[in-house]
């Protein structure tokens, strides 16, 4: 678990400190890179001026969630180190590091719903555009019907990796919150003598 923990904080802060000298929106990224990969340039660039606009009126919250997620993963890896060396206060470290990573998780949730409902209007089409081009439109399914599922779909991408980011913290809390990690990372008594 604490090879996992390595790794886990390991990524968390290197998003975090490529994330700190531009704050951008996840949505955006991820609608700008699905953009250029089909080739639409234009939708491209509006999809990067919206997400370089959002993340301009927000830049103060998008800061305090880079240092929050660099924060979460210098005690992730502040709690593996304690894991490896033995530490009495591993196990509380462990499970102080699940509880701050699900209230990262919850509390960047409404920017990025804010942030996501407001790149929908360029996103559905720019995701409706995607997927003519490779051939998955719903078959019986309207272009405006379509369009009004992919601007849902572009809202709940931020409530999906927010469920997604939240399973890590829920490990950690389960792993190392029963009885039997108790047993599993106390020091054995060492003889006096």
């Amino acid at each position: 678990m604490a090879c996992t923990m390595l790794f886990f904080g390991g990524g968390s802060l290197i998003d975090g400190l490529s994330r700190w000298r531009e704050p951008t929106v996840d949505t955006a990224a991820m609608l700008e890179n699905l953009a250029r990969a089909s080739g639409q340039s234009e939708a491209m660039a509006r999809v990067q001026a919206a997400g370089a606009e959002i993340a301009a009126r927000h830049r103060q919250a998008l800061r305090v969630d880079v240092l929050l997620t660099i924060g979460t993963a210098l005690l992730t890896l502040y709690a593996a180190a304690a894991i490896f060396l033995g530490d009495l206060q591993a196990r509380r470290l462990a499970v102080a590091t699940g509880v701050a990573g699900l209230a990262v998780h919850f509390a960047r949730l409404p920017l990025a719903i804010n942030a996501a409902r407001q790149l929908a209007g360029l996103g559905a089409p720019v995701l409706q555009q995607f997927l003519i081009q490779n051939g998955k439109q719903a078959p019986g399914m309207s272009p405006a019907d379509m369009a009004i599922a992919l601007h849902a779909t572009v809202v709940m991408i931020p409530v999906f990796q927010a469920g997604i980011g939240c399973l890590w913290p829920l490990v950690l809390l389960l792993f190392f919150g029963g009885r039997r990690s108790r047993a599993g990372t106390a020091r054995p008594p060492t003889a006096q003598g």
